[in-house]
Order: C-alpha cells, then structure tokens, then sequence
C-alpha cells in the first residue's frame, strides 16, 4: 500500500518537509514593487521560483481581466487581502484603484496611509489621511481613526507639533477615543509643558 500524508509528501520531496502554509506564503510572496519592470526578472528573483512567478503574474492578470479598474468594491477587497498576506506594494495599487470611488474615498485613504506607514514613508501616509479627512458626506466620528492615524505619521515623519496639534484636536472632539488622552499628556511632556 502506497505511503499517504506528511510522509508520502516527505518521500516524494526529500528537500522539504512539512511546514506551517501561512509562513511558506509569506516567504514566497515577500513585498513586490506594484509596477514590474522586468517582470521574470525581478519577481523571479524574490519569488524563487519561475514557476509560481508565472502563477502570480496570470492569477494577476486574470483578476485585472475580470475586474476592469471601475469594480471598486472587489478592489478594496483584493486590497485588503493583498495587506493581509504582506504584498504591500499590491495592496496600495489596489486601494489606489478603489479610490477613484467617492463612496471608498475615506477607508481607501486610510488603507493607503497605513500601508504607506507600513513601508516607511510617513509623508505619503500623512497625504492619504489627509485626502481622506476632506472626503464628503461622511459621520463626523467617522473621521476620528484618521486623524489620530494622521498624528501617528506626523509623529513618524518628525514633525512633532503637527502630531500634537492633531492629538490635541482629536482630544477636542472626542477625549475617549483610543488612548488620545494620554497621546496628549506624552506630547505636552515633550514639549516640557
């Protein structure tokens, strides 16, 4: 009778053995750039493999095939799952698509900011949740999450007083949000005040 489970998968692949599937994605599918240059190239070398290159690239194409850049609603979501399985860089081309929507303005702008905070780059993480903060018609305790997110990268991009500004304004409007109370006292004590 033939060897069946972990050890037929052992037998059959003698350089692998048995791991935790969420890591092993997570390997494969490490950061990418949104825009390929050279796409066999580039992502050949930081998937490894040609093989699943290919496989990423069609499945790609094939969501851009079947979507068209107006399905917004898919492209949050594609983005949402991009973020969670770490393709950062896919997760913001899809969260910029879905943009374009007026009615995902405000949460894409907040997915935007944070990949982009994600990544390092406070500054464009500060113009997203600002575009976000100016889009219409929307519960003024909807803003709340932006605005501390808001201060949160100006605090990363080191300026300091426009964070504390921001914490202090948010404070204003709603002194239970998050730990705002408390983001106000560590900023008026580094300020010495």
């Amino acid at each position: 009778m033939p060897e069946s489970g972990p050890a037929a998968l052992s037998a059959a692949f003698p350089d692998s053995a048995p791991s935790d599937l969420g890591s092993e994605i997570d390997d494969l599918f490490g950061a990418q750039a949104a825009v390929y240059e050279d796409e066999a190239g580039t992502a050949g070398a930081e998937l490894g493999d040609p093989g699943l290159v290919q496989i990423f690239e069609e499945f790609r194409k094939g969501v851009d095939q079947q979507l068209g850049n107006e399905d917004y609603d898919t492209r949050y979501n594609l983005g949402i799952a991009y973020k969670e399985m770490g393709l950062i860089d896919e997760a913001v081309a899809e969260f910029q698509l879905a943009a374009k929507d007026p009615q995902r303005l405000l949460e894409c702008s907040s997915m935007l900011g944070l990949c982009f905070l994600e990544k390092g780059m406070p500054k464009l993480a500060v113009k997203w949740f600002e575009k976000g903060l100016k889009a219409p018609g929307r519960l003024p305790e909807e803003y709340n999450g932006l605005r501390y997110d808001l201060a949160v990268a100006h605090d990363a991009a080191g300026d300091t007083d426009a964070a504390s500004n921001v914490y202090s304004d948010l404070y204003g409007r709603d002194a239970s949000f998050r730990d705002v109370a408390a983001k106000v006292r560590e900023f008026k004590a580094r300020r010495g005040r």
